[in-house]
C-alpha cells in the first residue's frame, strides 16, 4: 500500500506557491478574484459552498475537487 502513497504539498502548486489561498470563512469572491471559477454565489463562504457541493466539509489534509478544480484543505 505505501507504494501507491503520494505526498502532495498543499502549499505547492504551479510555481512552487499555490494558485488560489482562501480561508473557510472567506467567501467565493475571495477565491473568484484570484481566478478561481466557481460556480456559486459571491458572498457564499467557502465553507458553505464546499459543504453543499461536496455534501461534507473536507477534513484537514484532504484533497477534494468541485467545478473542474483540485483543491486541498490546509492544517
Amino acid at each position: 500500500v505505501l507504494d501507491s502513497l503520494q505526498r502532495i504539498d498543499p502549499s505547492a502548486g504551479a510555481g512552487g506557491a499555490p494558485n488560489v489561498v482562501v480561508r473557510p470563512d472567506q467567501p467565493l469572491s475571495a477565491a473568484q478574484a484570484q481566478g478561481a471559477d466557481l460556480a456559486g454565489e459571491a458572498e457564499t463562504t467557502v465553507e458553505a459552498y464546499l459543504t453543499e457541493t461536496l455534501g461534507t466539509f473536507p477534513k484537514p489534509g484532504a484533497t477534494f475537487e468541485v467545478d473542474g478544480l483540485r483543491g486541498v484543505v490546509g492544517q
